[in-house]
């Protein structure tokens, strides 16, 4: 499974937020922490990131 997030670094933010468009915003070390409390031991979880480092991914896969 992989979750999209944007990253709190995004240029666009402000103006996302000006027409009312509020998101939650997570560093990698967030999304890490929150990909752990929500799926626990049983998968292996990473943090990936696009080039520019706005968008976040947390990809969870299921251990055999």
């Amino acid at each position: 499974m992989v979750i999209g997030n944007f990253c709190w670094k995004s240029e666009s933010r402000y103006m996302k937020e000006l027409v009312n468009w509020h998101l939650y915003y997570r560093t990698r070390e967030e999304l890490l922490r929150l990909g752990r409390k929500s799926f626990g031991t049983d998968f292996f979880i990473e943090v990936l990131e696009e080039e520019e480092g706005v968008n976040l991914f947390l990809r969870v896969v299921k251990e055999s």
